[in-house]
């Protein structure tokens, strides 16, 4: 006899939910699914992880910055790891101008320590450079996250910094870091999510 596959209903109705939530910027919607998110977290890391995206860029461009951190760390703790997401997550230490939380992610995160991976922020000077060189498959999957990997960690080598400097600071090196991918040539569509991304960190203009 044929065994009878349980149609998980709730689950699909809860992706359809989410999905149509976001793709309308809804965010405020969005974010209170997040227990329920965390409930099905097993049957979404497998079906459809990019749930979990959603729920981070939500809380981020609500400007929820900690609770962006806090999201990640429990992911984290059930061993769910995304460059997509650190993005966000680094980006939201900076508003935070927590280099130092922000550089121990780097050094406890699976993902980043590959030794494939580690080669895109080496000491060599030729980071940025190395990441423009990516393929478009590579650079879809983790670019934009080594680009911050990259800023952050110069930026934890600058003896000037401290952690509770004020934004004057961090949006200059931020404007130092766009120019510099200009100067590399970086597409437009890159450089325009970096600022984007540091504009609402920094609160430099409204989403």
């Amino acid at each position: 006899m044929n065994q009878i596959i349980k149609f998980p209903k709730e689950e699909i109705v809860l992706v359809k939910e989410i999905t149509e939530a976001f793709n309308n910027n809804n965010y405020e919607l969005v974010i209170k699914y997040k227990d329920k998110i965390l409930e099905y977290f097993d049957f979404l890391c497998l079906s459809n992880p990019e749930i979990f995206l959603y729920l981070v860029i939500s809380l981020f461009n609500l400007r929820k910055f900690q609770d962006v951190i806090l999201i990640n760390d429990e992911f984290f703790k059930r061993n769910y790891e995304s460059f997509h997401i650190y993005f966000y997550v680094f980006a939201s230490y900076l508003s935070f101008h927590d280099i130092f939380q922000a550089v121990q992610l780097i050094y406890r995160s699976k993902i980043l320590q590959d030794e494939s991976i580690r080669y895109y922020y080496s000491e060599d000077n030729t980071n940025f450079f190395n990441i423009f060189h990516l393929s478009k498959e590579l650079y879809d999957m983790c670019g934009d996250c080594l680009i911050l990997v990259n800023f952050i960690l110069e930026l934890s080598k600058e003896r000037i910094l401290i952690k509770n400097r004020d934004d004057g600071y961090f949006v200059f090196r931020y404007f130092d870091l766009l120019n510099g991918l200009y100067e590399i040539g970086y597409e437009a569509e890159i450089i325009n999510k970096i600022e984007n991304t540091f504009n609402t960190a920094f609160g430099l203009r409204e989403i």
